[in-house]
Parts: structure tokens; sequence; C-alpha cells
């Protein structure tokens, strides 16, 4: 399937996004938006990278010690 856009549909796409941008925005003035969004993204993509390192702990874990319950690998993975 290829995604083909023309000028009207890809301003009312781009009009689409900007509209949720300022819902979500909130009580923030625009120009504190940048302050604000800038910090989530990075801990997002801190999130992302992260996320193959736990499952890489957890198999070492599961390894290890086979028997572990749910809740002691994911207390092991999440302290570090």
């Amino acid at each position: 399937m290829s995604l083909s856009l023309d000028k009207p549909k890809l301003d009312n796409l781009a009009g689409d996004i900007w509209k949720s941008a300022e819902r979500l925005r909130g009580k923030f003035k625009a120009y504190e938006y940048q302050g604000v969004i800038l910090p989530i993204i990075v801990i997002r993509r801190l999130e992302c990278v992260l996320l193959a390192w736990r499952e890489a702990k957890r198999a070492k874990a599961l390894v290890r010690r086979p028997k572990l319950t749910e809740k002691e690998l994911a207390r092991l993975v999440k302290s570090g």
C-alpha cells in the first residue's frame, strides 16, 4: 500500500496534528510548549533505549534462576 498525499490532504492532516497539539498543550502557553515537550521526548527515547536492555536482563535472570516469580523478576529488572 503506497501512501500518496496530495496538497489538500497533507494540509488537512497537518491541521489536525496542530489541533491535537493545541489540545494536548493544555494550560501551557505556546512559548512554554517547547520547554515541556522536549523533556518528555527525551524521557520517552530513554525508555525505548532501555527496553532492549531490560529484556536482556530479564532473559539473563531467567537463565540463572528459572523458578523466579513474575513479581521477583520485575523487581530484579527494575532495580538495576
